[in-house]
C-alpha cells in the first residue's frame, strides 16, 4: 500500500498529471485490446488467465463511457462517429468479462455495469428517450440470452469455471483458524504466506500454495489490527475521492472520467484479490496499488484546486466586511 502514496505524490507534483494519467489509461486500453483478442482466439494455445488483468481491463469501460471529448485519434471524425467509437470500446471492454471465463471476472463485470449505471447511465436514461429505448432493448436481449446461456451451460458444465471450491475451502479454513487463534494481531506477520497443501498431491511449488484470499491472509497474519488499517486506508481515500473528484457536474472532463475509472479499478481489485493471491506477487501488487495511488493523487489535486478557487471569494468577503465596519465608524 505504501506504493500508492508514491504514485499519488507523482500525480500531485507533476504539472503533466493529466497527460500521465491519460497515457496510463490509453496504454492499458491498448494492452487490454491485445490481451482480450489473444484470449478470445486462444492464440499460441494461451489458456492462462491473469487475474490482475480482470481489475485492469474490464473497468476501462468506465473511462470510455464517461469521457465526453472522444478519443484523441478520432478528432477528425464527426461527432456521431466519435460517439460510436466510444460505444464500441465500452462494449469491447465489458465483453472482456466474459472472455476471461473466470468467476471473479464475472463479478468485476457486474460491478462495472453497476458503476457505469450509477455514475452516468441513470442520468442519460431519464434525460434521453433514445437512450431509454436502447437500454430497454438491450436489457431484453441480455435477459433472453441469459436464459439461453443458462440452459446451454447446464448441459455443458465443463465450459464454466469451477473455482476449485474444495481446495479453496480447505485453505480458507486454515487461514480462518489462524485468525481465530489470535484475532487481535494474528501471527504478527511472523508466519509464511503459503501453506503446505496435503489434501491432494500437487507437483507445483512442492505443494506450498497460497490461501487464494489476500483478505483472509491479512486477517490471519495481522488480525483485527491489520484489517482495520487496511480498511481505514480505503475509506480515507474513498472519502477524499467522493468529496473532490467523483462528485460533480456533468458532463465530466477527462480527469474526472479517469478518476471514476481508477475508482472502479480499485474496488474491482478488492473483488479480485479477495479470491486470488495477488498481493503476494510484487509486480501485480504494485499495479493495483499504483492505480489506487493515482486516484488519491487526482483527488488531492482537485481538493487543492477547489481550495485555491474558493480563497479569493473569502478574501473579498473579508475586505467588504472591513470596509463596511470602517464606514460605519466614520
Amino acid at each position: 500500500m505504501l506504493f500508492a502514496f508514491l504514485a499519488a505524490r507523482i500525480v500531485i507534483i507533476s504539472p503533466a498529471r493529466a497527460s500521465i494519467v491519460r497515457a496510463y489509461l490509453i496504454a492499458a486500453a491498448t494492452l487490454g485490446v491485445f490481451m482480450v483478442m489473444r484470449m478470445a482466439t486462444n492464440y499460441d494455445g494461451m489458456n492462462v488467465n491473469y487475474h490482475e488483468l480482470e481489475a485492469l481491463i474490464i473497468p476501462l469501460a468506465v473511462y470510455f463511457a464517461l469521457r465526453p471529448s472522444g478519443l484523441k485519434n478520432t478528432s477528425s471524425l464527426k461527432s456521431n462517429e466519435k460517439r460510436y467509437s466510444q460505444v464500441l470500446l465500452v462494449l469491447f471492454f465489458l465483453s472482456a468479462g466474459l472472455v476471461f471465463r473466470k468467476n471473479t471476472g464475472f463479478l468485476v463485470l457486474l460491478f462495472t455495469l453497476m458503476y457505469i449505471w450509477v455514475a452516468e447511465w441513470r442520468f442519460r436514461f431519464s434525460e434521453n428517450i433514445t437512450f431509454r429505448f436502447w437500454t430497454i432493448f438491450w436489457v431484453f436481449i441480455v435477459l433472453i440470452s441469459g436464459v439461453v446461456a443458462a440452459g446451454y451451460f447446464a448441459q455443458q458444465q465443463s465450459l464454466l469455471p469451477s473455482g476449485n471450491p474444495e481446495y479453496r475451502m480447505l485453505t480458507y479454513d486454515v487461514a480462518w483458524n489462524k485468525f481465530m487463534s489470535s484475532p487481535i494481531w494474528g501471527t504478527s506477520f511472523t508466519g509464511q504466506a503459503t501453506e503446505k497443501f496435503t489434501a491432494y498431491t500437487i507437483s507445483s511449488a512442492q505443494g506450498n500454495l497460497a490461501t487464494h484470499s489476500d483478505i483472509l491472509d491479512i486477517a490471519a497474519q495481522g488480525g483485527v489490527i491489520a484489517l482495520s488499517l487496511w480498511l481505514w486506508g480505503y475509506l480515507r481515500v474513498a472519502r477524499i475521492g467522493l468529496r473532490h473528484a467523483l462528485r460533480g457536474q456533468r458532463p465530466r472532463d477527462d480527469m474526472r472520467a479517469a478518476a471514476h475509472t481508477l475508482a472502479c479499478m480499485s474496488v474491482a481489485s478488492i473483488v479480485v484479490y479477495a479470491f486470488n493471491p495477488i498481493l503476494l506477487q510484487p509486480a501485480k501488487s504494485l499495479l493495483m496499488w499504483g492505480q489506487f495511488g493515482m486516484l488519491l493523487g487526482i483527488s488531492l489535486h482537485f481538493a487543492k484546486k477547489n481550495a485555491v478557487e474558493a480563497e479569493p471569494t473569502g478574501i473579498n468577503a473579508t475586505n467588504t466586511n472591513s470596509t463596511t465596519i470602517e464606514l460605519s465608524h466614520a
